[in-house]
């Protein structure tokens, strides 16, 4: 169940409410491939979930996902596989980031202090997972750090600052989910050091799963990205 330290960190954040939770939960059951015959174990996986999310924030990682979860699937399917319990723990951990980001972005836009990058653009095919999706501009060298990297010498134009990559916005949010913008200016200031990434590469695998937004989608003023 949660520690302290997740709770202190991620409590904070806005969570969605029960019955998403519990959607998402069993939506990471399913991409597990776990095997429930009985539909109460499987709703009380589901309910463990809610209670432990609700009362200590969402994972901040798979691996949290996994050492928060894993007990709880292997005592209620004892025949389960390492690797279905993993599978679990991924899938549930980046169901629910894109819920946590979507309430974010939403909550943004509400108080008027949404970013140019966040502006949903054209379809088009994603730097980062390939699908055919509308597509944000991530720069590869975050505005924020940019007063730093004018000092250095191979870095004097602001053409050099702003270049950056189309990706879609689940990708995006991946993307800073992962890294604070000091790292990723340091590290994963290129496209290909952010395919490197093993917990992009670990996203994008299970992105690739999803199915993709249209722009019909994006005109629903009910849309919601799908997790």
């Amino acid at each position: 169940m949660a520690s302290a330290g997740t709770s202190a960190t991620t409590a904070a954040l806005l969570l969605p409410d029960e019955e998403q939770l519990r959607t998402i939960a069993l939506a990471a059951v399913k991409d597990s491939g776990i095997y429930v015959k009985d539909d109460w174990v499987r709703d009380f996986i589901a309910e463990s979930v809610v209670a432990d999310v609700t009362d200590g924030g969402a994972p901040a990682s798979s691996d949290d996902c996994y050492s928060r979860f894993a007990s709880l699937i292997v005592e209620q399917l004892p025949e389960v596989e390492e690797g279905e319990v993993r599978d679990f723990a991924v899938s549930l951990s980046a169901r629910l980031a894109a819920a946590v980001e979507e309430l974010a972005a939403e909550q943004r836009r509400q108080a008027g202090g949404g970013d140019s990058d966040d502006e949903d653009g054209p379809i088009g095919g994603c730097a980062m997972c390939g699908r055919q999706m509308p597509l944000t501009f991530h720069h590869l060298i975050p505005r924020d750090v940019h007063s730093k990297y004018k000092k250095r010498a191979d870095l004097r134009s602001q053409q050099d600052l702003n270049r950056g990559i189309d990706i879609c916005r689940p990708c995006h949010s991946a993307i800073h989910r992962t890294y604070d913008n000091k790292t990723l200016a340091a590290s994963y200031s290129t496209l290909e050091a952010l395919l490197q990434s093993e917990p992009l590469q670990k996203f994008i695998r299970w992105a690739q799963k999803q199915k993709v937004t249209t722009r019909e989608d994006m005109a629903n003023p009910n849309f919601r990205y799908r997790r």
